[in-house]
């Protein structure tokens, strides 16, 4: 989990239009300095989260999100109210296992996890260009 204040940091309600939001916020934060490859798996893969999010709270979500320049990494944060944790693991049953949008976060990140907070949840990627 990163110690530091995020870069961009957006607070999203809950409604459809809120992975379209998040992608433009990403887009925007991210500029021209990566590669097209790069910047387009980063948008689908925030998409995802923040659908996630968006369809199976409550409330809104809160988008984070930093890139250290040297190491060329991307780090997204999407934190909802939800303490419900997504399955881990590819292979588990539909029932308790990922859905197609976690399998495509599985699938092109680098890393990414859950993390059970105070307030719900934060799930992460990491993404190297």
């Amino acid at each position: 989990m990163q110690t530091r204040e995020p870069a961009l940091s957006v607070l999203l309600d809950r409604h459809p239009s809120s992975a379209a939001r998040a992608r433009h916020a990403v887009q925007q934060f991210l500029g021209d300095d990566t590669t097209i490859a790069f910047t387009r798996d980063a948008l689908l893969l925030t998409s995802e989260l923040v659908a996630n999010a968006v369809a199976y709270t409550t409330d809104g979500c809160h988008l984070s999100a930093w890139f250290d320049s040297d190491r060329r990494q991307l780090r997204v944060e999407v934190s909802d109210a939800s303490a419900e944790l997504p399955g881990t693991q590819v292979d588990e049953a539909p029932s308790g296992g990922l859905g197609r949008g976690l399998r495509l976060v599985d699938t092109i990140a680098a890393d990414w996890g859950t993390i059970s907070t105070a307030h719900g949840k934060t799930i992460w990627f990491e993404l190297y260009d």
